[in-house]
């Protein structure tokens, strides 16, 4: 009886699976040497600084293979953090490796802008990854730090592809807690600018929060002083059990966000198969008192990544871009505001987002 539950259990899950976020991002064309061939490896700036535009730093611990076409690969490098100045230019994304995140800094045409350290979930290559990041900083006018590590293979299926971001995912905290103890200094230092700060985890990327929380030596590097605004854990796809003993240890954010959808049927899947409730998904009591719990459900319908209009996703309602719009500036969302938000009727767990009378699709997807 086992066995044939596990049969089971797998065969709904390839076809979960393919339902996902994995196969809706089209990370086959992101792998296709066309988009290879569209964000070319650089040895030098190929503009004057003064006409830099959308542009992001990335650091990614991926194995680089800089002869090949797809010259950062589907392999972790581990223990190695490679960083890279990323700009669009005359319809190219160019790829400009740099040193350190300092010598990003030196490049950035708008020092003043918020940030936004950005960790993305399953189903990326590099390329992919990139294509997020540019999408966050033009959208939101923030400046991204985005951390990029393995979260795909082309050389497996949906399940398997599950898998091999769990495993990436889980271990990947090694390489980029001493990148967020360089923001953290580089912060304080007052060499990152006014703007505030916010880290945003979406759905398998909150594995990195998590773990490094779970780590005491990698939390007290973080964990000394208040020096981000908002801590966003969006449609994590990490289990939710035991999340208040982790999360109550975080001291260095001013404000947490927990950001879920009980109907969200990516996490579904994720649920399912791990036999966990996810985070982002079924959050049960007891919560910290830390997090302020937001609940989607009432405007994003069963969809999981609704923090940007992306191609080939449903529509994203005005009053999740107005959420995602405060917090990612640093803001601090106004509860008090009865029209927009409500205490949840999950479970009284936080607060319900509500749909606004005439509401319609972002203007930005028109």
């Amino acid at each position: 009886m086992r066995l044939l539950f596990t049969l089971l259990l797998l065969s709904f899950t390839f076809t979960g699976f393919a339902k996902t976020d994995t196969v809706k991002t089209g990370y086959i064309w992101f792998n296709s040497p066309e988009w290879w061939q569209n964000t070319p490896l650089d040895k030098s700036l190929q503009v004057l600084p003064s006409e830099l535009d959308t542009c992001i730093i990335v650091a990614s611990n991926r194995k680089m293979d800089p002869n090949g076409l797809r010259y950062m690969t589907e392999i972790r490098d581990e223990g190695t953090i490679r960083y890279f100045f990323v700009y669009v230019n005359k319809g190219l994304w160019r790829v400009l490796p740099i040193k350190t995140i300092q010598d990003g800094l030196a490049l950035l045409p708008n020092k003043s802008r918020d940030w936004v350290v950005y960790t993305e979930g399953m189903g990326k290559t590099f390329v992919g990854d990139l294509d997020r990041g540019i999408r966050m900083s033009a959208y939101y006018k923030v400046n991204v730090l985005l951390l990029d590590y393995p979260s795909l293979s082309s050389h497996k299926k949906s399940y398997g592809n599950y898998k091999f971001a769990t495993k990436n995912s889980d271990i990947a905290y090694k390489e980029f807690s001493p990148v967020l103890d360089t923001v953290k200094q580089l912060r304080l230092a007052g060499k990152m600018g006014p703007g505030c700060m916010t880290l945003f985890f979406h759905s398998m990327g909150n594995k990195v929060i998590k773990e490094i929380a779970q780590h005491d030596d990698k939390l007290q590097q973080l964990n000394d002083t208040v020096w981000v605004n908002n801590l966003v854990l969006n449609s994590a796809c990490v289990p939710q059990r035991k999340h208040k003993v982790w999360l109550s240890k975080v001291n260095f954010a001013r404000s947490v966000y927990v950001d879920y959808n009980p109907n969200d049927k990516t996490l579904f899947w994720a649920h399912f198969v791990s036999f966990r409730k996810q985070l982002g998904e079924k959050v049960k009591k007891p919560l910290t008192p830390k997090a302020y719990y937001m609940n989607f459900s009432n405007i994003a319908g069963k969809e999981h990544s609704i923090f940007l209009p992306l191609p080939r996703h449903a529509p994203v309602s005005d009053e999740a871009i107005d959420y995602y719009r405060q917090v990612l500036h640093g803001e601090i969302i106004p509860l008090a505001n009865q029209d927009k938000y409500k205490h949840s009727t999950y479970n009284d767990i936080g607060w319900d987002i509500e749909p606004q009378q005439g509401s319609i699709i972002s203007t930005a997807q028109k």
